[in-house]
């Protein structure tokens, strides 16, 4: 399944947004048209079920989860038995008990696409189902999945091209996000207890949302000199970054990309052809200091209230 980010697309904070979803019912591609799922609970999960391809879904709103979790490769209801195929998106959404995964190979999709409850658009960024689980210190995969495999306990795709989730409770204040990868998923990072230190390689090219927020003890992010979009939220409430350097090749940010900050510098080194959004810096400090190219000083000042200096002071 190939997911990109949707630069103009309406978004909520983080804890909205997944509150607002709903699952499509039918999206497994083997599932048909008329099955629409059975909503049911078993030992302790909730799943989708459906009769027709004998698949489950875990279903979303399993915050209560605690501990180690095995996810089974079949379930049986009614004397059925379902093959779990599928996780959905905010499936484990603040699940903040929840200490360590085990995917089996039978899981075959990463996440589900998810309706926004407030308009009806698709929403493809929202990849990782394991948003707010702030004990949750790794996940393994079964060797033997098609689509996915852990590094390090480190959610990946099969050929380690795309990051899909950073445990927030992994206990590693330093990582490297490997060279190979082009696509990190949506609140990928969010809410690291430990982070302090990020370093993103040049091969990624946008940022999808939120994929730092919340995480409150990340002091130091490295950015891909190639990237050209950050999505919204990135950045929300990352309260220990006081320096951020974005670089010469991003001309587009979503909204509230600085929300809840403290930031002290903001250095931004490239040029906005559409300006920029309104909403750009919601909720940003305004002690902060943009330093900015001379040409785009004004373009700042109409959505920033606070400073924007010329960028060759910054070292002065």
């Amino acid at each position: 399944m190939r997911i990109k980010c949707t630069h103009g697309s309406r978004s909520h904070s983080l804890l909205e947004s997944f509150l607002t979803f709903a699952i499509i019912i039918c999206i497994i591609s083997s599932c048909e048209s008329d099955d629409t799922g059975n909503k049911v609970t078993i030992d302790g999960l909730k799943y989708y079920l459906y009769s027709s391809s004998r698949e489950a879904v875990i279903d979303w709103e399993n915050s209560t989860y605690s501990g180690v979790l095995d996810i089974p490769s079949e379930v049986r209801h009614n004397g059925t038995v379902y093959t779990v195929t599928g996780i959905a998106a905010g499936a484990f959404l603040d699940c903040t008990e929840l200490t360590k995964v085990r995917i089996p190979k039978t899981i075959n999709h990463v996440v589900f696409h998810v309706l926004d409850g407030g308009n009806g658009a698709v929403s493809p960024e929202n990849t990782n189902p394991f948003v707010g689980c702030t004990a949750l210190e790794s996940i393994e995969v079964d060797k033997d999945n098609p689509i996915m495999c852990s590094v390090d306990g480190v959610l990946f795709n099969k050929d380690k091209t795309r990051l899909y989730c950073f445990p927030a409770g992994l206990r590693q204040e330093s990582y490297t996000i490997p060279e190979g990868v082009t696509w990190i998923g949506a609140y990928a990072f969010s809410y690291s207890q430990y982070l302090v230190s990020l370093q993103i390689p040049n091969t990624i090219t946008e940022i999808c949302s939120g994929i730092c927020s919340n995480c409150i003890n990340l002091k130091t992010i490295r950015l891909s000199e190639n990237i050209n979009y950050i999505g919204g939220s990135s950045f929300e409430k990352c309260t220990s970054l006081r320096v951020l350097d974005i670089p010469e090749k991003v001309q587009s940010f979503g909204e509230n990309v600085f929300r809840w900050t403290h930031l002290e510098t903001v250095i931004i080194r490239g040029t906005f052809p559409n300006g920029l959004r309104d909403d750009t810096f919601y909720f940003m400090d305004d002690k902060t200091v943009i330093y900015a190219q001379p040409s785009e000083i004004e373009k700042f000042k109409k959505v920033f209230s606070g400073t924007v200096l010329p960028l060759e002071t910054v070292s002065r």
